[in-house]
């Protein structure tokens, strides 16, 4: 007579069938983990935090760990995030000591197997966020930093979508090791990957140099040009289409870290109006309107956020610019969605205004004026009203 078993016991049999089945409540709080509800999932991982009694047995604790480690790998981002974020957790409590590294990836190498094809990038996404959440949770030592960025290159190697998270995984590790772990676990990996820079720029190595400038600068200015060996940024003219071909080579996820980094160099190296009129304006132009729309507007917030002088903004709104906008913006319902959208950047502006902040505005105010060949159907106006001893910026469709 076949035995019919629940789907805890089908997948994790030897914790149950030794009779160590973990509590209901245990269980419920593991599924909670998945929530989409990110309020319910933030509170299953305290209450699982919390359970330090029942996770000090042996097989419970192997089951949960297990359990999560399994979940990393999930097609559902919500579950990924949960269960990461739970080991990550458990990892840095007393009851997840016994667990090193070794161990963690002994686990996901069995249940997560990078040569399968079938499950296309999602297993190489696990073994990724193990290692990320190991890292987090950890002081590591020399060996265990060497043992994660070797197992991170077998990833990219699985995965090569992955190469830029893999580039961020190592960058973090520059700035938590010491400089004596860096130097032997990490430094030799740096270099294999700045080494590219000589051939093709590409997101990740562009990132990769950005980023360890300031902390690796002669090292990165052996390989990229446009660092100086005190770690500052020179960009010349040979660099801007190969910056302009990285930037365009990022996805969605990979821009949202690439863009923000490269726009504070721009402003850091006092560069921005060039890194904008020769790779940023031309990147932004290079899509539909709306996306045109989407991007200059994240650009001004972000120059502002990095603490770019406001006199130096007006660069940003060309006469190409503007045309494009105003096309974006024809019709009822894209005027609607983008006066949204306008509104939403204004509050950023104004927070973030600097000295001389009302002038600029002025001048930018009398620059759209004397655009004569744009066409009036749409004007972009930022004008200044002083109520109450307030400014209260306003940018009006």
């Amino acid at each position: 007579m076949q035995l019919l078993c629940t789907y805890e016991e089908r997948v994790y049999p030897k914790c149950m069938f030794l009779g160590m089945r973990p509590p209901s409540e245990l269980l419920d709080t593991i599924s909670q983990l998945a929530e989409l509800d990110q309020t319910i999932r933030k509170g299953a991982v305290r209450q699982l935090v919390s359970k330090q009694e029942e996770l000090a047995d042996e097989e419970i604790n192997t089951y949960v760990i297990e359990r999560l480690i399994s979940g990393c790998s999930s097609a559902r981002a919500a579950v990924r995030l949960g269960y990461t974020t739970a080991m990550g957790s458990i990892l840095a409590s007393d009851v997840g000591k016994s667990w090193d590294l070794e161990k963690i990836l002994a686990v996901a190498n069995k249940k997560m197997d990078l040569e399968e094809k079938t499950v296309g990038s999602g297993h190489a996404i696990g073994h990724y966020l193990i290692l990320v959440v190991y890292a987090q949770s950890r002081k590591l030592k020399e060996t265990e930093a060497t043992r994660l960025v070797e197992h991170s290159k077998k990833v990219r190697d699985a995965a090569p979508s992955l190469a830029f998270s893999q580039t961020h995984l190592l960058c973090n590790l520059a700035a938590k090791l010491k400089d004596s772990v860096f130097q032997k676990s990490v430094l030799p990996a740096v270099e294999m990957y700045l080494e590219g820079i000589n051939s093709q720029y590409t997101p990740e190595n562009i990132y990769l140099a950005l980023r360890l400038r300031n902390s690796i600068p002669a090292i990165v200015a052996k390989y990229a040009k446009f660092v100086k060996k005190d770690g500052s940024c020179q960009f010349s003219n040979d660099h801007y289409s190969k910056l302009l071909a990285a930037l365009k080579r990022c996805d969605c996820s990979t821009l949202q870290t690439f863009l923000p980094l490269l726009i504070k160099t721009a402003v850091e190296s006092s560069q921005f109006e060039q890194i904008y009129l020769n790779v940023l304006e031309p990147w932004a132009l290079s899509s539909n309107e709306t996306k045109v729309f989407d991007r200059i507007l994240n650009i001004v917030t972000q120059y502002f956020e990095f603490g770019g002088d406001s006199k130096s903004v007006v660069v940003v709104f060309t006469k190409e610019v503007l045309n494009r906008m105003e096309t974006a913006t024809r019709g009822k319902k894209q005027f609607r969605l983008m006066s949204k959208k306008v509104k939403l950047r204004n509050s950023l502006l104004y927070t973030n205004r600097k000295p001389g902040f009302e002038k600029a505005i002025r001048k930018f105010r009398d620059k759209l004026a004397s655009e004569s060949e744009c066409s009036v159907v749409f004007v972009l106006s930022i004008y200044a009203i002083e109520l109450d001893s307030r400014l209260v910026l306003k940018l009006s469709l």
